[in-house]
């Protein structure tokens, strides 16, 4: 996943070439960066890199906060115009913090768009993750049984072309 952002209106191409739940290496500039997520919700991120260094980072609508500085954040929205902060089309989020009580596909099976991907219970209601295109299932990053947060990336779908 690629993306362009203004970071206090400086340019900068980030591509997380790596994400699941326990860590994210990401390339800026051609620069490669690992780190472990040690915590995250919707309103932090603690990554730890491999030293053991700490980098708390919060988050508001449109800027990042790290180390006592607002940085202002924005996507270019020429350099691709379905892209956006959130979840991509590609990847799996669970909408709302819950428990999975069933996971309905497996890793490298083909689904249709439309198609129950896992069921989360939550405030004693079953809600159900449903694919939002066809294709492959590239990565599972949860169990059922696993408690889960609202943006948890569940898996990721390697979207079929037509």
């Amino acid at each position: 996943m690629i993306k362009k952002i203004l970071l206090n209106n400086q340019e900068h191409v980030l591509e997380l070439t790596e994400l699941s739940n326990d860590h994210v290496t990401i390339n800026c500039e051609g620069q490669l960066y690992t780190f472990k997520i040690y915590s995250r919700n919707d309103k932090e991120l603690i990554l730890k890199d491999e030293s053991g260094k700490l980098y708390t980072f919060t988050f508001s609508k449109d800027s990042i906060h790290y180390l006592a500085k607002e940085y202002q954040i924005k996507k270019i929205s020429h350099y691709n115009q379905d892209d956006d902060f959130g979840p991509s089309q590609n990847t799996l989020a669970s909408p709302l913090p819950g428990r999975v009580i069933s996971i309905e596909v497996s890793e490298g099976e083909t689904i249709m768009k439309g198609e129950t991907i896992a069921v989360i219970e939550a405030m004693k209601m079953e809600h159900r993750i449903i694919a939002n295109t066809s294709g492959r299932i590239l990565k599972l990053y949860t169990r059922v049984g696993e408690s889960i947060s609202e943006g948890f990336i569940i898996g990721e779908i390697d979207e079929q072309r037509d």
